[in-house]
C-alpha cells in the first residue's frame, strides 16, 4: 500500500469514527444537549444569531417575534402542540411541567444540539399563547435553524386551531 493510500484509508476510518461518535464528541465540546429550564420574564441571550425567542409582548422583553393568540386553554393548547410533534425528527422531550415544556432536537446530519423550551399561557378559559425559545449548544450563528422551527412549530398550531 502506498503512503498515500494509507493517508487516504486513515482519514476515512478518521472521519468515519468522528460521524460515529458525533454525538458523544459535542456532549464533550460543548456539554450537555440539554441547556437546561428557561425564564422567560429574566431571560438572558447569548447575543449570537443562534437562538429565536417567540413570546406574548408582556411576558418578554427581547423576543424576535410576538406569539399569537391561540382559540384553546393552554391545555388544549398544548395537546395540539403534542400532535404537532409527532413527526418532528431527531426530537426528544426533556422535561415537563403544568406549564412548561423542554426539548431537544438535534440536526439530521451532524447531529447539532438545540433546546427548544415552551411556556403555555392561559389568557382566559377559552384563549392562550405561547411562549418559545429554541436555541442552539454550538456555534456563532445556526443560519435561521431556530427561527424556522419555531416558526414551524406555531404555523401547525395555527393551521390546526384557526
Amino acid at each position: 500500500m502506498t503512503l498515500t493510500r494509507a493517508a487516504i484509508l486513515a482519514g476515512l476510518i478518521g472521519l468515519a469514527l468522528v460521524f460515529a461518535a458525533r454525538e458523544q464528541i459535542w456532549v464533550i465540546l460543548a456539554g450537555p444537549a440539554d441547556q437546561g429550564a428557561v425564564d422567560f420574564a429574566n431571560i438572558t441571550r447569548s447575543g449570537k444569531p443562534n437562538d429565536f425567542l417567540m413570546c406574548p409582548k408582556d411576558l418578554c422583553a427581547d423576543a424576535d417575534a410576538q406569539a399569537p393568540v391561540f382559540p384553546l386553554s393552554a391545555d388544549e393548547l398544548r395537546a395540539s402542540l403534542h400532535a404537532s410533534l409527532q413527526n418532528e425528527p431527531h426530537l426528544t422531550r426533556m422535561d415537563e411541567t403544568t406549564s412548561a415544556e423542554r426539548y431537544v432536537q438535534k440536526t439530521a446530519l451532524m447531529r447539532f444540539p438545540d433546546t427548544i423550551s415552551v411556556r403555555f399561557i392561559a389568557l382566559s378559559a377559552t384563549t392562550s399563547t405561547i411562549a418559545i425559545y429554541s436555541r442552539s449548544r454550538l456555534g456563532y450563528s445556526d443560519l435561521g435553524v431556530n427561527k424556522a422551527r419555531v416558526e414551524r412549530w406555531v404555523a401547525a398550531l395555527s393551521e390546526q386551531n384557526p
